[in-house]
């Protein structure tokens, strides 16, 4: 489904591309540095300190987390919706700051 997803994304871009479309770097249209968590309304970080994550998501109790970061749940509540349907994570200051997701998952 992932691999799908992402197909459909790279094909999506190219057209946009070979249209004379937008930029290639989409996160960074979308990433300001305005977005703020929705639970805990903490600015989510600059694109620099956002990065996609899509092998590191898994299931968890509630949420999802990461395969990097054992132990950390991060509650449904908290995902916002993906643009381009990657899982994408704010970090900063060893911490989860925010978390993009698509809304499919």
């Amino acid at each position: 489904m992932r691999q799908a997803l992402a197909g459909l994304a790279a094909r999506i871009l190219m057209l946009a591309v070979l249209l004379g479309g937008a930029r290639v770097e989409a996160h960074d249209e979308w990433l300001s540095g305005q977005r703020v968590d929705p639970k805990t309304k903490e600015l989510c970080c600059s694109g620099a300190d956002t990065k996609v994550v899509d092998d590191l998501v898994q299931s968890a109790a509630g949420g999802v987390s990461f395969t990097d970061r054992p132990g950390e749940v991060i509650p449904f509540i908290r995902i916002q919706p993906s643009p381009d349907g990657h899982w994408w994570r704010s970090t900063w200051g060893g911490q989860t700051r925010c978390v993009f997701g698509p809304m499919s998952y």
